[in-house]
């Protein structure tokens, strides 16, 4: 057979392309990988906002925080749509608003008795016995109002400071006697806030040792509106001869956030 008439019959038979794939195939140019670029950016979040970025890294791209910057090294698309988002989620921490109301109640009851005895020109004996009772009762109501930014501290409190005597001769050390609430609030995307409560309770004996209570507890809260953060019942009674006094004491501990834009 001529090579005239080969190449038409290796067309028509389909074997000519067959042949030209793998050269086709090896002449194409392999898929091009992004351009990757490394970007300084400020934010107000700075480490906090790694994990929300770090899922929509591209293949090979990498976030890292220093000095209150995030070092991002992707592509620019990719970098566009990261800046978008940081640009939605880092916003300054707004004020929170928090206030705890103290409600006390007290009652004093005090009984007295006496009795007299009493003789007569004939020399006969006679007692008298008497009985009172006086009762007061009190009410107070304290609100405690404190301000403070959105995931920060505040610690609402009455506290003494402490003089320790050092371990040197002649030292002396001065703590804090804490005797309040410390809270941190966080606003939620559905608009309530958590609230961490962390309690604490210092005083010191008239033997010198410092005696600590503390308690811990998460609340969820809508703004403007009053919860229930615990109450506390004391009952003392005194006894004396001829008076006896009993002491109740009722306190009703309350929280109320606000919202301030």
């Amino acid at each position: 057979m001529r090579s005239g008439s080969l190449l038409p019959a290796l067309i028509r038979s389909g074997l000519l392309a067959l042949l030209l794939c793998p050269v086709l195939s090896a002449a194409q140019p392999a898929t091009a990988q992004p351009v990757m670029e490394t970007r300084i950016i400020d934010t107000l979040g700075g480490e906090s906002l790694i994990p929300v970025i770090e899922p929509l890294l591209i293949e090979g791209g990498r976030i890292s925080h220093y000095r209150g910057r995030l070092v991002i090294r992707t592509s620019a698309e990719n970098l566009a749509e990261i800046s978008a988002l940081i640009a939605e989620i880092d916003q300054p921490p707004r004020p929170v608003r928090i206030t705890l109301r103290r409600d006390a109640r007290s009652s004093d009851t005090g009984r007295d008795t006496s009795v007299q005895i009493e003789a007569d020109s004939d020399g006969r004996v006679g007692g008298r016995a008497q009985a009172s009772q006086q009762q007061r009762t009190q009410q107070r109501r304290d609100d405690y109002h404190i301000t403070t930014l959105d995931g920060h501290e505040a610690f609402i409190d009455r506290g003494q400071l402490l003089q320790l005597a050092g371990y040197a001769p002649g030292s002396r050390e001065i703590l804090p006697l804490l005797q309040g609430i410390a809270v941190r609030p966080r606003r939620l995307p559905d608009g309530r806030v958590q609230v961490e409560i962390n309690q604490r309770f210092e005083e010191q004996r008239a033997s010198g040792q410092l005696e600590t209570q503390a308690a811990q507890s998460t609340l969820l809260l809508q703004p403007a509106q009053w919860y229930p953060l615990g109450s506390l019942q004391q009952d003392n009674s005194r006894l004396a001869p001829g008076h006896r006094s009993d002491q109740a004491q009722h306190i009703n501990l309350e929280i109320r956030v606000e919202l301030s834009d």
